[in-house]
This record gives structure tokens, C-alpha cells and sequence, in this order.
């Protein structure tokens, strides 16, 4: 597993950067494995709703899928997308982390290829770290399909124990 992993890495050295005249803002990290569908669906709502306030670019982990997809026409249309392939499944983790060796920008966006962009939503996240240098981290709130919440954050209680806040509540008595 160690030798896959660093010689994963040591192909990252040949896969060039995007181009362009300013520097890449935030690199939006997505693992998937299979489920080609979902990473397509993923991909079109990202670059339907993202504006350019911010550049980016994506970086697709395969880890080694056996649904074969090249996304050679998202890497042409777009040129922010490039796509690491691993050889054997390294794992969620050792694909996040590969991603993010072989990303360019300020930021790391760690993104689930099931999830669906809406808009404002890279504008909002980067907004709140340049604005505020005391926050280290941000996330999304996550909708289910239906709108109740999956996912707005985690707080800690008295006893420094983490909990997420607002677990499936509706998406209008959160607001």
C-alpha cells in the first residue's frame, strides 16, 4: 500500500496546472470510485452555478474505478478539471490527501461527487475565510433532496463534545 501510494505522488510531478493569469483561488478536491454518473452530475452543477469571483479548479481522484469514464470533454471545455487516476483503491482518505498534494490553490475544497452545487455556494464559503482571519475551517450547510438538513455544522456543548446542530430539520425553520 505505501509503495502505491508514493508512486502515485511521484506521478502528481507530471500533470500540469491550469493556466491563466491569476493565481488558482480554491482547489476543489473531489474522490470518487465508480458512480460515474454522480461525479458528471457533480462536475455540471459546479460549473452551471459557480461564478468567477474566485478561480478554481477540480481535481478528480479516481480510486480505481472500474466504470471507465475518460471526462476528457469536461478537461477540454473547462481546462480547470485534471483527473488522478489511482492503479488500485487506496482508500477515501489517501485519495483526498492526493488530491490535495497535487493541488495549486490558497484554499482545499473537499467536495463528495454526490453533491450538488447551488449557487452562491464557493462564493459564500471563501467569502467567510478572507473576511475573518480567526476562522480556520468552513463547511456547507447539506440539504437532503426533500430540503431537511443533513448537515449544518457542529457545535460543542459544556463538555467540549462535538454535535451536529439542526439534524434533519426543515430547510425554512433553520433559516
Amino acid at each position: 500500500f505505501k509503495n502505491e501510494l508514493e508512486r502515485s505522488w511521484k506521478t502528481l510531478a507530471n500533470l500540469n496546472s491550469i493556466s491563466g493569469n491569476s493565481p488558482v483561488k480554491v482547489s476543489v478536491i473531489i474522490p470518487f470510485k465508480n458512480n460515474i454518473q454522480l461525479t458528471k452530475n457533480c462536475l455540471q452543477s459546479i460549473y452551471e452555478v459557480t461564478t468567477k469571483t474566485y478561480s478554481f479548479e477540480i481535481i478528480l481522484v479516481d480510486d480505481a474505478s472500474t466504470e471507465l469514464f475518460s471526462f476528457e470533454s469536461y478537461q477540454m471545455g473547462y481546462g480547470n478539471l485534471r483527473v488522478i487516476r489511482n492503479e488500485k483503491n487506496l482508500g477515501f482518505a489517501s485519495s483526498c490527501n492526493l488530491g490535495a498534494k497535487a493541488a495549486n490553490g490558497n484554499y482545499l475544497l473537499f467536495l463528495n461527487n454526490d453533491t450538488l452545487a447551488l449557487e452562491g455556494w464557493l462564493e459564500n464559503l471563501v467569502t467567510m475565510l478572507e473576511e475573518d482571519p480567526t476562522i480556520g475551517i468552513v463547511g456547507s450547510k447539506l440539504l437532503y433532496d426533500d430540503g431537511r438538513i443533513q448537515h449544518a455544522g457542529v457545535v460543542f456543548d459544556d463538555e467540549m463534545m462535538p454535535f451536529r446542530i439542526y439534524p434533519i430539520f426543515p430547510i425554512i425553520l433553520a433559516v
